[in-house]
């Protein structure tokens, strides 16, 4: 049986990877930026309903952080959040921060990005090899 939508299927692999890729690139990017070491306290969560393609719905949490550098108190929303509430209100958490723009900051030890990186790349990579092998065998 051949498959009718192999070029679709290739390209969504593929743009399954280019996306795993520019989440690293963008990570490392802001890792390189962000150089200055702090405390930083979780002040509280942000909760999101948020659906995926079935829509079914499911609240993911993110920390709201607050730091101070150079007399300034920065409250941030991070952009990194998960199914639950990964640390408990009132905990201090290290964070390095960009000192030419002291509202970047980086959670030290949260992999979350770089793992939904790989993620990306490991199924754009799965579904193109799946459907190349296909080919193979359909010929």
């Amino acid at each position: 049986m051949v498959m009718k939508n192999k070029p679709a299927c290739i390209i969504a692999g593929i743009i399954f990877i280019v996306i795993g890729v520019f989440i690293l690139y963008r990570d490392n990017s802001l890792k390189k930026r962000c150089t200055e070491k702090t405390v930083a306290v979780v002040v509280g969560y942000v909760e999101k309903e948020e659906y995926d393609e079935d829509n079914y719905s499911r609240t993911n949490y993110y920390p709201v952080i607050q730091y101070n550098v150079d007399g300034r108190t920065i409250k941030s929303e991070s952009n990194s959040g998960g199914s639950y509430e990964k640390y408990d209100t009132g905990s201090s958490i290290d964070i390095l921060y960009n000192p030419n723009n002291i509202d970047e900051y980086i959670i030290v030890n949260d992999n979350t990005s770089k793992i939904l990186a790989i993620l990306f790349i490991i199924a754009g990579v799965l579904v193109t090899a799946i459907i190349s092998v296909k080919s193979f065998t359909d010929a």
